[in-house]
Parts: structure tokens; sequence; C-alpha cells
């Protein structure tokens, strides 16, 4: 399914943004990062978090999931092989 699909599934409040445990299910869930622990979560939502509002838009999250694939972009073109540990988005 496509990011905006996944968004909106795990959006419970229907309020547009995600919060801390919305995040939980979309990461363990939708995003396939397995064993997702309170540090890891605090740490995604902090660099996926841009306004430091305590919740996620789609458009933060799009913001952040695009810049990593375009950083796996540039890493499989230099040769490296791109490394998915968790949180994944964070790098």
């Amino acid at each position: 399914a496509r990011l905006a699909e996944k968004f909106a599934v795990v959006d419970i409040s229907r309020d547009g943004e995600l919060n801390k445990e919305e995040m939980s299910v979309l990461c363990s869930k939708g995003l396939a990062m397995d064993d997702v622990d309170q540090d890891d979560l605090d740490g995604f939502m902090l660099a996926v978090d841009i306004d430091r509002s305590g919740a996620v838009s789609f458009k933060e999250l799009q913001t952040v999931v695009m810049k990593r694939m375009r950083d796996i972009e540039k890493e499989s073109r230099k040769g490296k092989k791109a490394a998915y540990e968790k949180p994944c988005l964070m790098r």
C-alpha cells in the first residue's frame, strides 16, 4: 500500500496527524520496522516531527521518507550497500 493509505489507516483519531501511539502502529505494521522499542520510537518521532508539535503530519512523514529514499538511491549509485537498521528512516 502507498504511504498515504498506510497513514490514513493508522490515523485512528482522524485528525490528520499521528500521535506517538499511532506512529508506533505505523512503524511496526506499515513500515515493517520490527522490534521498535520506546527509545526507537522517541528518536523516530523527533526525526519526523519537523514542527515539534508532538504529532506527525502526513507532509512531515512524506518529507522524511522521500529524503531517505533519495539517500538510499545515492548510496546505491555509489556502490554502497544500503543497510536497513531500525529505525531505518532516521539516517
